[in-house]
């Protein structure tokens, strides 16, 4: 978190935290009412101070105002970076420690502990480092059998092999205890 947004949270400490501003769009671009925020500094700053609170909603801080995220598929979105996995927004990086196929095809990944929808660029590379649990390389009935909800495949990367199971949105945004449409806490 910046510096001058921890000094105003301390100026100001009783700022109403905001709702149905922002969002986040499948690329992890944000979106301020509706439209993309072209500003590429506004976009750094927003992900510099972008986090998830206790109660899985995600927020920007934005000096003293906490203001609520609404993401529709996952709060961060992954990118293949050398020995790992960057997320955005945000500044996270690390190694990913489960994977997941939904039956709408789009692949999950636990990346240090946080959900992360996997860029559509690199998911070729990962489908195909898969392979089934006995090593074999994944063949389309494989594939077709994770996405009804059967088996498991293997995703073999540099930093280590990963599993890649079956489940579906609504399972992943519950074991992750997330608030895709951030509401406040009673």
């Amino acid at each position: 978190m910046d510096e001058i947004v921890r000094a105003a949270m301390e100026k100001w400490p009783n700022v109403p935290d905001l709702y149905g501003w922002l969002a986040l769009d499948g690329r992890g671009r944000f979106l301020l009412q509706g439209a993309r925020v072209g500003n590429p500094a506004m976009e750094a700053f927003f992900s510099r101070n972008y986090d998830i609170d206790p109660a899985g909603r995600a927020f920007v801080q934005n000096g003293p105002q906490r203001v609520y995220v609404a993401f529709g598929q996952a709060p961060y979105l992954a990118r293949r970076r050398d020995g790992g996995f960057s997320l955005h927004p945000g500044l996270h990086e690390g190694v990913a420690g489960s994977a997941w196929l939904t039956p709408e095809g789009e692949i999950y990944l636990s990346v240090e502990g946080r959900l992360a929808l996997l860029d559509g660029p690199d998911i070729a590379p990962l489908v195909a480092a898969a392979c089934r649990p006995d090593g074999m390389p994944a063949e389309e009935d494989d594939w077709q059998g994770l996405a009804e909800g059967r088996g498991m495949l293997r995703l073999r990367l540099p930093e280590g092999e990963v599993n890649l199971a079956p489940a579906t949105h609504p399972l992943l945004v519950q074991q992750f205890g997330l608030q895709p449409t951030p509401e406040a806490s009673g």
